[in-house]
């Protein structure tokens, strides 16, 4: 037989509660009688601070020491004199690698625009030499000059200088690194970037995509966002999915306009949240071949101080040509100031026999 409760039971349970909460209230007044106000809404603010970096932490991968240990070396480099001495430390081994990776180069002349007339064989040979000897002066120095000049020979054609040259050893190769850096200088030159524009020489276009993911999930991690995510147009690159997986990022594939199959910059704009690390617009994609409106989603990056990379990987390498052939192209490249880098394969309209693609940053700091 079940024991039964009366209104009455729970009317005075619940009076009970109320004396202790009202215990609770008049003890935590008699506390704070000492506080002054200004006091106790500093106490308020840093207690919700304290809660969002909780909050934040938790959502991490990381382990909590490890996310403390960055926080308090974050918070160090912050401090004006360490800032300063960083600063100068950097600046000096920035100088002691481009002494080191020119050390071969005596003249340091660099091609940082396309000839304005065609080059004839001989001459783009002549300057394949010169690169290639850069890497003999210093590693077949024992090498029996004859054996050398034969060797030289053989070489009847660019290609063949380079055959064997390995471009992650920049130090045994340094013409290679320097062809790349021409490369990618040219390049930035083409897509209208600043003096301040830098990029790396990738694989292809899938290569050159994940790395400008990585480098924003970093840029976003940096500010305490670890859960970094991409806004991206149904239509753009496969790679993206693939960076997300890689990198540890969340993807949102929006929906693209039923009446162009083009970015929809409205639906856009909502999916814009305070994870977005990046948005992605094409030119063209690798779906229907249709442009983004880039320029809408530059002033939209740029309204949210969100960065815009531009997919040119599909053939986009063309559009700065159609502008020299005075073809009406609307800008969707670093003139647009809400672009922050540009991916584009040489491979694709470049004549570049193989697969190779670059990734332009809009200064070192995007």
């Amino acid at each position: 037989m079940g024991v039964a409760f009366d209104s009455s039971d729970r009317d005075l349970s619940f009076r009970i509660a109320l004396e202790y909460f009202d215990d609770l209230r008049i003890l935590f007044n008699a506390k704070c009688s000492g506080l002054e106000p200004w006091q106790i809404v500093s106490y308020a603010i840093s207690l919700c601070f304290l809660i969002a970096y909780i909050k934040r932490m938790t959502r991490s991968n990381e382990p909590p020491l490890v996310q403390i240990r960055k926080s308090i070396f974050s918070f160090l480099r912050s401090l004006p004199w360490v800032r300063r001495k960083l600063e100068a430390d950097l600046a000096k081994a920035q100088a002691e690698i481009e002494d080191e990776v020119h050390q071969s180069d005596h003249m340091r002349e660099f091609y940082k625009f396309l000839p304005e007339r065609c080059m004839d064989t001989e001459e783009i040979l002549a300057d394949g030499r010169r690169y290639a000897m850069m890497g003999e002066r210093r590693y077949m120095q024992h090498y029996d000059p004859q054996t050398r000049e034969e060797d030289m020979k053989l070489s009847a054609k660019l290609f063949d200088l380079f055959a064997h040259t390995d471009p992650h050893r920049s130090d045994a190769f340094p013409g290679v690194r320097k062809m790349e850096a021409e490369i990618l200088k040219m390049t930035c030159a083409m897509f209208h970037g600043g003096k301040d524009s830098c990029g790396v020489v990738a694989g292809g276009g899938t290569e050159a995509l994940m790395l400008a993911c990585l480098a924003y999930r970093n840029r976003s991690r940096a500010r305490g966002e670890w859960r970094a995510e991409i806004v991206a147009p149904s239509t753009a690159h496969p790679a993206l999915d693939k960076a997300a997986a890689f990198f540890d990022m969340t993807i949102k594939r929006i929906q693209v306009s039923e009446t162009d199959d083009r970015a929809n910059v409205g639906a856009m704009k909502r999916a814009i949240g305070p994870r977005t690390c990046m948005i992605i617009a094409s030119a063209p994609n690798h779906i229907t071949g249709t442009v983004d409106p880039i320029e809408k989603l530059a002033k939209l990056a740029q309204r949210y101080h969100i960065p815009l990379h531009v997919d040119c990987t599909l053939g986009g390498f063309v559009l700065p040509f159609m502008e020299y052939a005075d073809y009406s192209v609307p800008a969707f490249d670093f003139r647009l100031p809400g672009v922050t880098s540009i991916s584009a394969d040489l491979h694709r309209y470049g004549q570049c026999p193989g697969r190779l693609s670059v990734l332009m940053y809009r200064e070192p700091d995007t």
